[in-house]
């Protein structure tokens, strides 16, 4: 099983930026899970980090094909706009589904960066959008000390 969610938005910065609140659901061992055994951890994600995603699954393949398209950036957007956010947390709901539903997708490195269950994880000072986009040069931690480190900091 392999579940997301977005809940809460919130904004942050200025020029103020929306946060996504992501929670996933998972028994699946590449996500630190065990069969019979949910795990359920919080995220929270950018547009950038987002779109980083669906660049780097596009390339996927066959299974790429029925990526959903996201929203396009839009000046209302760094305002907040009510409906530009409802519209990009419906995008990003439809998205974190369709690739919940295909294998080939849901076992992208890329997908794995995003959710911070990579077995290659983030190089120290890149980007967080980079996790999602483009391969480390050093591999590291599994995903269950990436979830034990989590699980700490709360």
């Amino acid at each position: 099983m392999f579940r997301c969610t977005l809940g809460s938005v919130r904004s942050e910065g200025m020029p103020p930026t929306q946060v996504y609140g992501i929670t996933v659901v998972t028994s699946l061992p590449e996500y630190g899970g065990e069969p019979g055994v949910t795990r359920t951890f919080e995220l929270e994600k950018r547009y950038s980090e987002f779109e980083a995603l669906h660049a780097a699954l596009a390339t996927a393949g066959a299974a790429a094909r029925g990526l959903p398209v996201l929203p396009g950036k839009s000046l209302f957007s760094m305002f907040g706009s009510e409906s530009v956010v409802a519209e990009r947390t419906a995008a990003f709901e439809t998205l974190l589904n369709y690739v919940s539903q295909e294998p080939t997708l849901r076992a992208h490195p890329a997908m794995g960066g995003f959710v911070g269950c990579s077995p290659f994880p983030r190089r120290p000072g890149a980007p967080k959008a980079a996790a999602a986009a483009s391969p480390p040069s050093v591999p590291g931690a599994q995903c269950g000390a990436w979830l034990a480190c989590h699980r700490l900091s709360q």
